[in-house]
């Protein structure tokens, strides 16, 4: 099944998609490691996607979910790129840090302000999608300690369909 995902990649051509899906890599900065991510974006209309991800940070062992509605807009000074904005949700589990069994220490919960930009490679069903997402987090410790996070970007690689 996946060699025929990737035959039809290469024989399709990249616009418009409308299901796009891949890996993405969250910098440590403050949140207590490398994050890898699962990205889904499924189209809702011409100019809307929905941008799922669920993401595993390194450090601490911890797990968010995100979701976020997006609203796309082409760049014209480039054919295939797109800039998005967008609110969004997310849940954090974090555990001590000793795996994917770790003990769990806090949730945190909070929005999502996206900003961003997709390089759709023409020819091709390959997107390079590079996003700036701010957290407004409430943490389950410390009497629910509230914080926002700045530092958070997210670099993508996708396979569109």
């Amino acid at each position: 099944m996946i060699s025929a995902l990737a035959l039809a990649a290469l024989a399709a051509n990249a616009q418009p998609y409308r299901l796009s899906e891949g890996v993405a890599y969250e910098p440590p900065f403050d949140k207590g490691g490398h994050g890898i991510a699962i990205v889904i974006k499924p189209w809702v209309s011409t100019h809307n996607f929905i941008d799922c991800s669920g993401c595993y940070y390194t450090d601490n062992a911890g797990f968010e979910f995100a979701g976020a509605y997006m609203w796309n807009l082409p760049v014209p000074i480039l054919n295939g790129l797109n800039a998005h904005v967008g609110p969004g949700a997310h849940f954090s589990i974090v555990t001590d840090g000793s795996g994917f069994y770790g003990e769990l220490k806090h949730v945190e919960y909070g929005i999502i302000a996206d900003v961003g930009l997709e390089y759709v490679i023409p020819k091709t069903h390959l997107s390079l999608a590079f996003d700036y997402r701010p957290h407004f987090t409430r943490a389950t410790k410390d009497g629910g300690r509230q914080f926002l996070d700045l530092r958070r970007i997210r670099i993508g690689i996708n396979l569109c369909f």
